[in-house]
C-alpha cells in the first residue's frame, strides 16, 4: 500500500535514476559511464522505488548493450548486480495482492509508482471499501461511475457489492491497461468461486445418492456410483483456476501469477483433445483476446480525463448557472440527457477508433450516473 512517503521517494528516485540514465545513454559521456554505473548500483539498494524506476526507464536494455562494450571487471560486476536487481524480487511491478473486506476478496495487481499514482493502492481506498460494504444500498442496482479508479479496488468492490454497472475510469495508458487486468482477474475469481460451489453441490448430491443406493442394493453398488462421481468431480476441478493458496499465498501477495493460465483453464474452457501444444496455444490465444476486452460482467474500463470534462462544461451556454447551482446559490434547469448503455464500446466515433487502436474507449458525454465515486489518493 502506498502513502505520501512512497510518493516522495519515487520523485527522488525518478530524478536520480534519470540523471544516471542520461549519462549512460550519452555516447559523449563515456568517461563518466563507470561512475554512473557505480552510483546507480548504490541507488538501487535504497529501495524498491529506485528499482522500479530503473526498470521502467529500460536500464536493463541499456546496460546489456554496454556490457558487450567493456572489459573492466568492476564495471561488468556492477552491471550484473544491477540487472539482477531489476529482474529479481525487488522489481515488484506485476505483484498481485489480495484484499479482504468483510469476507469479500478482491485481487489487485499493482504496478510501479512511476507509472502514475493510479498504479498503487492508497490508504483511503480501504476506508471507502469498508464504507461501501457497510452501506451497500448506495450502489445496489445502480449505474456507478468511479473517477480516477487507479487499480480499481473501490470500483471492483462496488461491482461485487451489487452495482448494476460500474464504469472504472482513468487517463494514463499504463494505469488503464493495469486496471483492465485487475477487472479481468476479479471476474475470473468470481467465476472460479461459482464453479467450486457447483462442484461441491455435485459432490454432496453424489453422496446422497450413494447413501440411497446402499440402502437399496448394498455397499458394492454404492461404492461404484461414488467412484464414478468422484472421477467426474476430479475432471471438473481440473478446469478450475489455482486455489486460494496458489493465488494469494495465504491471503498475502504473490509474484508472477499466470493470469492467462487462469483464464484458459476456467473462463473460456480448454480445447478438446489430448492436450497437445496446439490446444494449449488456442486456449491461451482465446484468453489473451478476452483479456483485451474493456468490459466484462458488470464492469468496464473507460478513458476519462477530468480536464476534458471541465472544458466541455465551461464551454456550455449555461455553465455559469450550473456552477452557481452547484455552489448552492440557486436552482437551474439543466437540459436532461438521456442515459444510454454505460459500457458500450462504440458509443462514439472517437471511442470506436480507440478500441480499434487497442486503447480504452471514452465515457459518453451524455451519460448520467446516479452514483459517482471519487477520492483523493493521499488523504
Amino acid at each position: 500500500m502506498a502513502d505520501e512517503a512512497s510518493f516522495l521517494e519515487v520523485l527522488v528516485a525518478n530524478e536520480r535514476v534519470g540523471n544516471w540514465m542520461d549519462i549512460l545513454c550519452d555516447p559523449y559521456q563515456r568517461s563518466r559511464h563507470k561512475f554512473a554505473i557505480s552510483q546507480l548500483q548504490q541507488d538501487l539498494q535504497r529501495g524498491t522505488s529506485y528499482v522500479e524506476e530503473a526498470t521502467r526507464m529500460g536500464v536493463v536494455q541499456v546496460l546489456t548493450k554496454l556490457l558487450s562494450q567493456t572489459t573492466d571487471e568492476k564495471v561488468m560486476d556492477a552491471i550484473s548486480h544491477i540487472i539482477a536487481a531489476c529482474s529479481g524480487p525487488m522489481a515488484c511491478g506485476g505483484k498481485v495482492c489480495t484484499y479482504t473486506f468483510d469476507g469479500l476478496r478482491v485481487y489487485i495487481r499493482e504496478g510501479a509508482l512511476g507509472d502514475g499514482l493510479g498504479a498503487k493502492v492508497w490508504a483511503v481506498c480501504h476506508i471507502m471499501c469498508r464504507e461501501l460494504l457497510a452501506h451497500p444500498g448506495i450502489v445496489e442496482d445502480q449505474q456507478v461511475l468511479e473517477l480516477g479508479s487507479g487499480t480499481g479496488l473501490v470500483g471492483i468492490v462496488a461491482a461485487l457489492a451489487g452495482a448494476k454497472q460500474v464504469v472504472l475510469t482513468d487517463y494514463l495508458p499504463e494505469v488503464l491497461i493495469n486496471l483492465r487486468t485487475c477487472m479481468h482477474i476479479n471476474s475470473a475469481a468470481v467465476q472460479r468461486t461459482a464453479a467450486k460451489a457447483a462442484t461441491t453441490q455435485q459432490q454432496q448430491h453424489s453422496g446422497a445418492q450413494s447413501h440411497a443406493l446402499e440402502g437399496l442394493f448394498g455397499p458394492a453398488a454404492a461404492a461404484a456410483t461414488a467412484g464414478a462421481g468422484a472421477q467426474g468431480a476430479s475432471d471438473d476441478e481440473q478446469q478450475l483456476v489455482p486455489d486460494d493458496a496458489e493465488l494469494s499465498d495465504n491471503a498475502g501477495s504473490v509474484d508472477d501469477v499466470d493470469v492467462l493460465g487462469m483464464f484458459s483453464k476456467q473462463q473460456w474452457g480448454s480445447a478438446s483433445g489430448s492436450g497437445t501444444g496446439s490446444s494449449d496455444g488456442h486456449a491461451a490465444a482465446v484468453a489473451a483476446s478476452k483479456m483485451a476486452a474493456w468490459e466484462v460482467d458488470n464492469m468496464c474500463v473507460r478513458h476519462m480525463d477530468w480536464q476534458e470534462s471541465m472544458n466541455v462544461l465551461q464551454a456550455a451556454p449555461n455553465a455559469s448557472a450550473i456552477a452557481s447551482s452547484a455552489a448552492g446559490c440557486g436552482e437551474v434547469d439543466v437540459p436532461h440527457m438521456p442515459a444510454g448503455p454505460a459500457c458500450t464500446s462504440h458509443s462514439s466515433s472517437g471511442s470506436s477508433a480507440a478500441v480499434a487502436a487497442g486503447q480504452a474507449p471514452g465515457v459518453p458525454l451524455g451519460q448520467q450516473y446516479p452514483v459517482i465515486l471519487g477520492n483523493e489518493v493521499m488523504y
